[in-house]
């Protein structure tokens, strides 16, 4: 039986998509898969000849906006045709609702302990000059989480399902799976890999190839960065796995105010988490750094 060449299209979620599915069926040949924020207008020939090579093309949406115009969705599946297998962006905020990229025009995206991405709710207690305790209180309060985030997870909820709608296959039922027993994100675009290889599954169903093999997984690929999964979140909205007490990030080196380095990986408890946090934040920011900050994602 001769090997089938499939071609991944995707974000930091294609490559281990395309590992589930090797692992999966012996009958596949992954291609160098396409990661779509480091392509350029210079890579062009390249994409020609991988898309010319495979037999299947797995492609996350692109849109209208994306930059690339032969790997927008819409010219791909006049291109490729049954060939193609659109599958959604998995991002969801609901598992992580108050995580946040941090932008400022004087120095761009702003560090952290969990490295570029911040608890809104921590960093706007620290501006706020809250006690280490009020903050705390915060994160462990269920209606605080409600009041706060309620809107924007039920809207984070809603996009993924649309665009599940405009997809070949659906995840937000395969998120909803996992999450009946443990953590689906480590952060609102970083899944479990147990997301991705069940979404892996359907996609060999899809095709239809058969499961032979099995995922042998040293470690999770997207969890460089755990966000801590506070008490009052896990309550607001219901996680029904074991919330964990703890996150993993750097410990950022600091130099006459500035992040020199990230640092090592370390393993913080959400409390050492929130006291580092302030900590890292008295050193490195002030001033005009704090002026015109941009927050993403809005939901």
């Amino acid at each position: 039986m001769s090997k089938l060449n499939v071609l991944v299209i995707g974000n930091c979620q294609a490559r281990p998509i395309g590992h589930c599915l090797s692992q999966l069926n012996s009958n596949i040949t992954i291609l160098e898969p396409l990661i779509v924020h480091l392509l350029q207008q210079c890579d062009i020939e390249v994409i020609q000849q991988k898309l010319a090579l495979a037999d299947v093309v797995i492609s996350q949406q692109l849109n209208d906006s994306y930059h690339i115009e032969i790997l927008k969705t819409k010219n791909l599946r006049q291109q490729m045709g049954s060939k193609l297998v659109v599958i959604p962006n998995i991002f969801l905020t609901k598992f992580c609702p108050d995580l946040v990229y941090i932008s400022s025009p004087e120095i761009g995206r702003i560090t952290s302990m969990l490295d570029i991405y911040h608890s809104r709710t921590v960093f706007n207690s620290w501006t706020s000059k809250e006690s280490i305790e009020n903050v705390v209180n915060k994160l462990n309060d269920k209606y605080f989480w409600l009041e706060q985030y309620e809107n924007e997870v039920i809207k984070s909820v809603d996009e993924l399902q649309k665009r599940d709608t405009n997809s070949d296959l659906t995840v937000y039922d395969v998120i909803e799976q996992v999450a009946e027993k443990s953590k689906p994100f480590y952060t609102f675009n970083h899944p479990s890999n147990e997301v991705l290889s069940l979404l892996s599954k359907k996609i060999l169903s899809y095709i239809n190839e058969s499961c032979t093999g099995r995922i042998k997984l040293i470690k999770e690929p997207l969890a460089v960065i755990v966000a801590p999964t506070f008490t009052g979140a896990a309550s607001a909205f219901d996680y029904r796995y074991e919330a964990t007490n703890y996150c993993v990030g750097f410990q950022p080196k600091v130099s006459d105010g500035k992040i020199i380095s990230k640092g090592i990986r370390k393993v913080l408890s959400n409390l050492e988490f929130v006291k580092y946090s302030f900590e890292l934040y008295d050193k490195t920011l002030s001033g005009s750094t704090l002026l015109n900050l941009r927050f993403t994602p809005s939901y």
